[in-house]
């Protein structure tokens, strides 16, 4: 009885290989893109901070009103130049995610057709296996049967 031996294999090997790289650059995608949506986030919560700040300095008469007040249109500016290119980027990184979905999907079509190429040649594997058990203990049967009489 031959073991099972599937003639593609190797070519499966490559194609789930190449499935989880497609895999590991979305997920690469998908932490940038996280990592972009928390530095907005603590850029929003540092301008809003900032604020408060000149408020609370400005009305308890701690330095003078002027400077801060002046800085403070500024750094807003800043920020939200800052806030502008990060949103780009987060555009940009999620256009090539939406891409990066489309080819993880065609990775593991490609893969799943090996599976089922494999698991359709195991089956007949195993019929023709369990086919060739039968016939051989029809054989061993016929000839204990022969040696009895």
């Amino acid at each position: 009885m031959k073991k099972f031996q599937f003639p593609l294999e190797r070519l499966l090997e490559f194609r789930r290989l190449q499935e989880e790289m497609e895999r590991a650059r979305m997920l690469r995608l998908a932490a940038e893109i996280g990592q972009i949506e928390q530095q907005r986030s603590e850029l929003a919560r540092v301008e809003g901070r900032a604020a408060d700040d000149v408020r609370r300095a400005t009305a308890a008469g701690s330095f003078p009103v002027v400077a801060p007040l002046s800085a403070l249109p500024a750094f807003r500016e800043r920020v939200r130049r800052l806030d502008r290119r990060m949103e780009s980027q987060k555009a940009e990184l999620t256009r090539q995610m939406d891409a990066q979905t489309a080819l993880l999907r065609q990775a593991r079509q490609r893969s799943e057709v090996l599976e089922r190429c494999r698991e359709k040649a195991f089956e007949q594997w195993r019929a023709a296996m369990e086919h060739e058990m039968e016939n051989l203990a029809g054989e061993l049967h016929l000839a204990k049967w022969k040696r009895r009489r």
